[in-house]
């Protein structure tokens, strides 16, 4: 079987361009793979880390409020004060949790 050099030149060209459209798609493939991921990270996980970040602050301050109470054993005025802004900071952050205006941040799930 003789073939001639434009044939050889032609099938290793279109065996090149082949091989070259099979990378492009296993890389479009794995950059749409990854746009879902990076979607659904911002939507659900990003959301998440909100509300856990503010769940955070909150103990903190309470506990805060509440090693003050401790602090302050021997004056009432002082524990009284402390306990009303104990109890301040736990209505404000339940309600931030259970049934404000606020309406919590949206988790879509894809």
């Amino acid at each position: 079987m003789h073939l001639t050099l434009m044939f050889r030149l032609l099938a290793a060209f279109t065996l090149i361009a082949a091989i070259c459209a099979a990378v492009a798609w296993v890389g479009v493939s794995g950059l749409r793979h990854t746009s879902t991921s990076m979607e659904r990270m911002t939507h659900i996980d990003v959301a998440l880390l909100v509300l856990i970040q503010e769940a955070h602050i909150g103990l903190l301050t309470e506990r805060r409020f509440e090693k003050d109470l401790f602090l302050n054993c021997g004056d009432d005025k002082s524990q009284r004060q402390y306990l009303e802004r104990f109890e301040k900071s736990a209505k404000r952050r339940t309600s931030a949790y259970c049934g404000s205006s606020r309406p919590p941040p949206t988790i879509q799930r894809s």
